[in-house]
C-alpha cells in the first residue's frame, strides 16, 4: 500500500481491512503533514520530502526498491498526488505486478453526467474512483490532463514540473 500525502485518509480503512503481513509506504512533506503515523498495526516505512521522518524522499522511491529487492507483492494500492499514482502504476507495469489507484478529479454531478470528472473514457464519479491496472493502461489522461473547476483543460505535466520544483 502506497500513500502519498492527504492520500492516506481514504486508504485507512482499507488498511483496517488488509491482512497485518502488509506493508504500508506512508510519505508526507514533512513529519507534521503525516495522517495516523501511528493508527495501524502493520510493517510501515515512512519517507519526507524534507527528512524530518523516515526515509528523504519519495514513496516511489521505497516502492521501487522494495520491488527490485525481490519482495513478492501481489497487488500494490495506492491513492495520493496524481503523479505519484502514475509512477506506482509505471512501476508496477514493469514487473507485472496489478494495482489499484484512487484518482482524484473535479466532480460536480456526482453520478456522471457532467463530465467534469472525465479521464479518458472513464468517468470517475460513476466508474470509479479506484481504477485497476487494466483501466489505467487505456487511461490516455492519466498524469497527462484533467479539467478545472472551470471547465478548462489544464495539461497536468506542466502543472507538476512547476508544483515540484
Amino acid at each position: 500500500m502506497v500513500a502519498g500525502g492527504c492520500g492516506m485518509a481514504p486508504l485507512a480503512t482499507l488498511v483496517e481491512q488488509l491482512p497485518s503481513d502488509t506493508t504500508l509506504i506512508h510519505g508526507a512533506r514533512s513529519k507534521d503533514f503525516l495522517l495516523f503515523p501511528d493508527r495501524f498495526d502493520l510493517a510501515r516505512e515512512f519517507c519526507t520530502d524534507d527528512g524530518s521522518f523516515g526515509h528523504q524522499g519519495l514513496v516511489t522511491d521505497l516502492l521501487e526498491r522494495r520491488i527490485t529487492d525481490g519482495s513478492p507483492l501481489d497487488m500494490v494500492y495506492a491513492c495520493g498526488p496524481e503523479i505519484m499514482m502514475y509512477k506506482v502504476f509505471q512501476l508496477c507495469e514493469t514487473r507485472g505486478i496489478p494495482c489499484q489507484v484512487s484518482l482524484e478529479r473535479y466532480m460536480r454531478c456526482g453520478f456522471g453526467v457532467c463530465g467534469a470528472c472525465v479521464c479518458g473514457k472513464q468517468v470517475v464519479c460513476k466508474d470509479g474512483p479506484v481504477f485497476g491496472s487494466e483501466a489505467l493502461r487505456e487511461m490516455k489522461d492519466f498524469n497527462k490532463k484533467a479539467l478545472l473547476k472551470s471547465g478548462r483543460e489544464v495539461d497536468l505535466s506542466l502543472y507538476f514540473s512547476w508544483r515540484c520544483q
